[in-house]
């Protein structure tokens, strides 16, 4: 008896995994368009080690609105949630302001270049998400 119990319990918290993943799932949407040609980015391309970098980056287009920027992503396989309108597989979401961008940093070592990839998560007037591309390079010496 104690073990049919168990089985049904397992099967209860199973079905309702399941119902939960495929509601979530529904909410996923795949990336429209990747292009990096709304970017502008200001930035230096070489910093003293110690001292914060800091790249300015914004739209150039007035056809799509900035709705979120991220840093280390897997923008491969990412998919947008509808319902929060995030953009999943990403590890840093960045602060954004008046739709501009800062990502900042302070590197500590000599000699050194630095890449970081980043994805501005806009949506047009169709409600149709665009993820937008820009390469940050730069390096440090002394």
């Amino acid at each position: 008896m104690k073990s049919q119990f168990s089985i049904g319990f397992i099967f209860l918290i199973t079905f309702y995994s399941c119902t939960n993943y495929s509601k979530k799932a529904e909410s996923l949407v795949p990336i429209l368009d990747s292009s990096s040609s709304f970017i502008e980015i200001s930035a230096p391309d070489t910093i003293q080690p110690g001292t914060e970098y800091c790249a300015k980056i914004w739209l150039t287009t007035t056809e799509q609105k900035l709705v979120h920027a991220y840093a280390n992503c897997d923008f491969e396989n990412s998919l947008v949630l509808l319902n929060e309108g995030t953009l999943d597989n990403c590890r840093i979401k960045l602060t954004d302001e008046n739709d501009t961008v800062y990502y900042c940093l302070k590197p500590m070592k000599t000699d050194t270049s630095y890449h970081y990839r980043i994805a501005l998560l806009t949506i047009d007037s169709n409600k149709k998400y665009h993820l937008n591309l820009a390469n940050l390079n730069f390096v440090t010496r002394k």
